[in-house]
């Protein structure tokens, strides 16, 4: 009984730290962003300090390879009303947040720990250049960090654009209420000051959606383009050609955001397709995916068949008067360890996929569908893995958990198609939703090993012709898996953006 609580209780710790559905993102606490350039020494030599030193907690946003990070360090700089000059418009240029706020700005190079350890919460911005302190600026330090930390932390650069020109919409429409409001305008001004509060609460709920892997929901969408169209009236029908101005430019950013964001190409009369053009755009896509590709691996000749094999052996001793709860041991032990090992696998190629461009996944679905085809007129009727599962024996519950953690590894080559185009996609997502696609699609990879299980508890003579018919009908499982795969990857093909 030992074994098996000790199994029981690595599989609910693995189900327990693999939740689908993850929480809104936070800033790590602290953070440190670097608008740099690739081509600065100060910068190169900073951001390695940092990769050094805090690993997990900076970013870089390279100003001179990347036009949203260009376009941020610009309006950071106009949001605090610094000067882009030679002092203040320098690079490295590092904002620090601690508790989700912007507490301070370093510029320069600084490669000291306990420097940048000292930043503590506060409710001012101080501002740094190198070691020395210039001075404090008053301002929205959460609002800052939504503004110029959360859109360079998007990692998918298109979307990264979106979120930009939304920050640069948000600042246009406040630009356009203060010339309209000191130009006398009231009406103007009031429609305008509506409208830079519609685009920051839209705006804001958008990054955090973003940076969570998930798609804008219609109602922000719906708020933007009301704020366009709010914008584009204040531009024709304001009198301040300042105010009207920018209040264009308000627009025109939302504009290319929403055609963004929407996917499709967008015009004021709203509507339009509200997925995202990337793979982590629907979970329930994804899962949807999962459950497919997990029931076509479930069937699994080489896993089944060993299984049937060494169940075999342990009913042998049952009818012999050994009691049947050796066998449910054994089984239980076999799957979870079965359940273990595909799943450390599935996170380690979801780890290796994530550095791979997405074009590569149908082709990833086309080879295993083909060799599974092959393999399977080839092999027709029989398997190879049931004579090498023949010599195997499970006498005890840790064997048979030793036995079915190596088979996990060793018949990869066997069994691995449909997970390796899974782990493929899963690897887009962020690692809490991954982890549970993963945790989804075992569940339903084992579950034929429960339900042979329970079969042979309740009729062990029937478990000989279970073994023959599955050995029979390998082929047609492998070449309908096969032909399903290759489905996928065309279906992956056709709509990649």
């Amino acid at each position: 009984m030992g074994h098996k609580r000790i199994i029981v209780a690595a599989v609910i710790i693995v189900l327990t730290i693999s939740p689908l559905i993850g929480l809104s993102y936070q800033v790590p606490d602290p953070y440190y962003l670097i608008y740099g350039s690739t081509l600065c020494p100060h910068c190169r030599a900073l951001k390695a300090f940092m990769e050094e030193e805090f690993p997990s907690n900076f970013g870089f946003c390279p100003i001179n390879t990347d036009e949203s990070c260009a376009t941020l360090y610009q309006l950071v700089h106009a949001f605090l009303g610094l000067p882009l000059n030679a002092t203040y418009g320098a690079v490295p240029f590092t904002l620090v947040v601690r508790e989700g706020a912007v507490v301070g700005i370093v510029i320069g190079e600084m490669e000291n720990k306990t420097f940048w350890e000292s930043f503590e919460p506060s409710n001012r911005v101080s501002i740094y250049l190198g070691p020395y302190l210039r001075g404090y600026v008053a301002t929205n330090q959460t609002l800052m960090t939504g503004l110029f930390v959360k859109p360079a932390m998007i990692e998918d650069t298109t979307l990264r654009s979106a979120a930009t020109k939304l920050v640069a919409a948000y600042l246009y429409a406040y630009a356009s209420y203060i010339m309209f409001d000191s130009a006398g305008e009231i009406g103007m001004a009031k429609l305008m000051n509506e409208t830079k509060d519609t685009i920051l609460n839209a705006y804001l709920k958008i990054v955090d959606e973003l940076l969570s892997n998930k798609a804008p929901d219609k109602g922000s969408l719906s708020m933007l383009e009301n704020a366009s169209e709010q914008a584009k009236r204040a531009g024709e029908e304001g009198t301040d050609d300042r105010g009207r101005s920018f209040a264009h430019e308000a627009a025109l950013n939302i504009l290319e955001a929403l055609k963004t964001l929407t996917g499709s190409s967008h015009n004021n009369e709203g509507g339009g397709n509200t997925e995202l053009p990337t793979p982590q755009s629907n979970v329930v896509t994804a899962l949807l995916t999962a459950v497919g590709l997990a029931s076509i691996d479930a069937f699994n000749p080489c896993f089944l068949t060993l299984y049937a094999v060494i169940l075999l052996s342990v009913a042998a001793g049952t009818t012999r008067g050994r009691p049947i709860r050796k066998l449910l041991v054994v089984g239980l032990s076999f799957t979870a360890a079965v359940f273990i090992g595909y799943y450390i696998m599935g996170v380690g190629l979801s780890a290796i996929f994530e550095k791979i461009p997405r074009y590569v996944f149908p082709a990833i679905a086309f080879v295993a569908g083909a060799w599974m085809i092959y393999s399977g007129l080839r092999d027709r009727g029989e398997c190879k893995v049931c004579r090498e599962g023949e010599r195997y024996s499970a006498a005890s519950a840790a064997a048979a958990f030793a036995l079915g953690l190596t088979a996990t590894f060793t018949l990869l080559p066997c069994t691995a198609g449909p997970y390796l185009f899974f782990t493929s996609l899963a690897s887009s997502y962020d690692m809490v939703t991954r982890l549970g696609l993963l945790a989804i699609y075992n569940i339903i990879f084992v579950l034929p090993l429960f339900i042979i299980l329970v079969s042979v508890a309740a009729a062990v003579a029937k478990v000989e012709g279970i073994k023959e018919w599955m050995v029979r009908n390998s082929y047609k499982v492998s070449v309908a898996g096969g032909a399903a795969l290759i489905g996928i990857g065309t279906y992956t093909l056709a709509f990649l953006h």
